[in-house]
């Protein structure tokens, strides 16, 4: 039914879609919301989307070997990624390490693609097609610049073609400090020494 608004006025919609018990998966129902005035024309969609059966979920977990690293060293970020239920096809990871100016060069797994230029790294996999659990755990290798200090941050972010039932768990993010370490020399006193 029609909604009429007071210039500058706003008002909320609720869209109400009664989902009947022959939907089937995948099966969406498109709402559309038309704003007129006399001059202009504003649309927004609502597309409600029926999910039945066992739907499957992703998760990844991310973690460093260290806390600190001074530059030029070393930092291995480990990769857990899981998928639970039914999602097929191909599963997606994208990890980012920011900023690019910490970073001199890394190596990737199979399946990986990377480059040091964007900090980015896309990887693949193919879901097993029968609902069964995918496991899959690996390690990026980054070695920082000798320039940089300050934070090295990875996240990682993993995806699927099929819908996934819950993406709280779809980001990972793990942080490391690049500190350079001074060395400082401390006089050495002893008090009552005799030779």
């Amino acid at each position: 039914s029609p909604v009429t608004l007071a210039a500058q006025a706003s008002t909320m919609v609720q869209v109400v879609v009664s989902v009947p018990s022959t939907a089937t998966n995948g099966m969406r129902d498109t709402t559309i919301i038309t704003a007129a005035s006399s001059n202009t024309q504003a649309y927004a969609q609502d597309v409600t989307l029926v999910l039945t059966g066992t739907v499957g979920d992703l998760l990844v977990n991310k973690w460093a070997d260290v806390e600190r690293v001074i530059p030029g060293g070393v930092v291995r970020f480990t990769i857990a990624v899981t998928k639970t239920g039914s999602l097929t096809g191909t599963l997606l990871l994208t990890d980012t390490a920011v900023p690019t100016a910490a970073l001199s060069l890394w190596k990737v797994p199979a399946n990986c693609t990377g480059v040091t230029v964007t900090g980015q790294i896309t990887c693949a996999w193919n879901l097993p097609s029968d609902g069964s659990t995918f496991t899959k755990t690996f390690d990026v290798v980054i070695t920082t610049t000798k320039t940089y200090t300050g934070l090295l941050i990875n996240t990682a972010e993993v995806s699927a073609a099929a819908l996934d039932s819950d993406r709280s768990y779809n980001t990972s993010r793990a942080v490391v400090s690049i500190m350079s370490w001074q060395r400082i020399y401390l006089p050495l006193v002893m008090r009552n020494y005799t030779p």
